[in-house]
């Protein structure tokens, strides 16, 4: 490994699959494991000669109705049925019937789970992707929602949990800690809120003085202060700006403009040379890919309720550092786990969190080239602009403005997302240090819509940040 690397930045999304979003960016003499147009779904996999749908690559921006994405709704997905292997008939082969189990979604709705993207409707990702390094084995942790995964990236753990939850307990020691322990730094960048807060160990005053806004990572990352590991999470809810997180129904543009935003942060640092740059997803949210997960390392004893002996389903994951070579595919097994398992390898850090950071591939060694690139693309402001559309909530407008948007039925009306469901749960969870009388006030609030969730989910960080100790 030719590159010295002072600093990982992992940038996480949400809710997308590997063949979704890069499957089609496969072409001849660029050998990606993705999509060459003859992959299909029988509309019902249990149906001897059920008619088959193809995949295209045509998906829209928004994906309007949020596919299933518990393990019932995978095993579905992969099996064929809810309780998960054996499959019946061929694997992966159940996207369309689950994507038509769900709220709302029509037998003609339900086909459209086979829409890939078009790399051209995705230049920031497919660029980056295809100009640096990209992973086409890179598993999520879990066959299930977005806090398990997000617990394995951090902790190589979900602590034996499998769902969004308010009533998980996640008190398992993290990577942050490990290097807290051997006096390196790290920090977590949010927007709006942060997930990261579901870990019990991270709401101590002590660790909150290494949470910080998305903002500061742009500064830290502008002075050449950035820590040794950085963990940003996106935009959840719409609000001051739309949502960026990826997951749906957000448009996918947003999330290209905050991908952009992070590569260009940390190509214009004075660190650029010493740092390396992991983007990837956390599962996949029901979205289409072809590839069978593979047998997987359970973590530790807590199996009770799944045996965490095998994946998720493949997301992207696309390395960045001037060391890497142009068009380089990694076709090593990754999972989440594999983010504590080079945060330990770069930094010294000792003993693994779990036996699957333990056995886990890690990422460091891809960059291979000895010199530094000259040539790496870059995404002029104008050009990140006109990525994201015009939101109705602007980043500028002012709170008067906001108010009077609310007034007048101009903000978001969206429903939860069962994501953004378990932010607010959280947020109920959270200690502001406020008395008794007004919490319970708080927890009386109600929740009824995207808005409502992005003011309170933003009042409650600014309390709850407001009690820590920078001493």
């Amino acid at each position: 490994m030719p590159q010295q690397i002072d600093h990982i930045v992992v940038l996480m999304l949400e809710n997308r699959s590997f063949d979704h979003m890069l499957g089609f960016t496969r072409r001849a003499g660029y050998d990606v494991n993705g999509l060459d147009g003859s992959q299909s779904n029988p509309i019902d996999p249990a149906a001897p000669g059920a008619v088959r749908v193809k995949v295209s690559p045509d998906a829209d921006f928004v994906l309007a109705h949020d596919p299933g994405h518990q393990v019932p709704d995978v095993n579905v997905q992969l099996f064929g049925r809810s309780s998960g292997p054996p499959p019946l008939g061929a694997m992966n082969d159940g996207f369309i019937y689950s994507y038509g189990q769900q709220q709302n979604v029509t037998p003609e709705i339900a086909k459209t789970i086979m829409r890939c993207f078009d790399p051209a409707n995705l230049p920031v990702i497919t660029t980056l992707a295809r100009e640096f390094a990209v992973c086409d084995r890179w598993f999520s942790s879990v066959p299930g929602p977005t806090q398990p995964n997000r617990m394995f990236a951090l902790a190589a753990t979900s602590g034996g949990y499998i769902n969004n939850s308010i009533s998980n307990s996640y008190d398992m020691p993290t990577i942050f800690e490990s290097l807290s322990a051997k006096g390196l730094t790290w920090r977590n960048y949010y927007d709006d809120f942060s997930l990261s807060w579901l870990l019990n160990r991270l709401t101590t005053d002590e660790m909150k003085v290494n949470f910080a806004s998305f903002k500061s990572f742009l500064n830290d990352a502008k002075k050449g202060a950035l820590p040794n590991f950085a963990f940003i999470e996106p935009k959840y809810t719409s609000m001051f700006g739309a949502a960026n997180d990826q997951h749906p129904p957000h448009d996918v543009r947003n999330g290209e403009k905050l991908i952009a935003t992070t590569y260009m942060a940390v190509k214009n640092s004075p660190a650029w040379e010493r740092t390396i740059l992991l983007i990837t997803w956390d599962e996949h949210g029901g979205t289409y890919d072809h590839e069978p997960p593979v047998k997987a390392i359970p973590p530790d004893s807590k199996t009770s309720r799944f045996a965490f002996d095998r994946y998720g389903v493949r997301v992207p994951a696309v390395l960045i550092s001037p060391f890497i070579k142009r068009q380089t595919i990694v076709k090593t097994e990754f999972d989440h786990t594999s983010i504590p398992a080079t945060v330990k390898s770069v930094f010294g850090l000792g003993n693994s969190l779990t036996r699957r950071d333990a056995k886990a591939n890690v990422f460091s060694d891809v960059p291979q080239l000895a010199r530094p690139r000259t040539d790496v693309p870059g995404f002029s402001k104008a050009t990140t602009a006109k990525l994201a559309p015009l939101a109705l909530d602007e980043e500028t407008i002012s709170e008067t403005e906001l108010i009077n948007r609310k007034a007048a039925g101009r903000v978001s009306s969206e429903p939860l997302t069962e994501l953004q469901q378990s932010l607010v749960d959280l947020a109920h969870k959270l200690d502001t240090g406020e008395p008794q009388e007004l919490q319970r006030l708080r927890l009386a609030r109600r929740i009824e819509n995207e808005y409502d969730a992005a003011v309170y989910l933003r009042e409650v960080a600014q309390r709850f940040m407001a009690t820590r100790s920078d001493s």
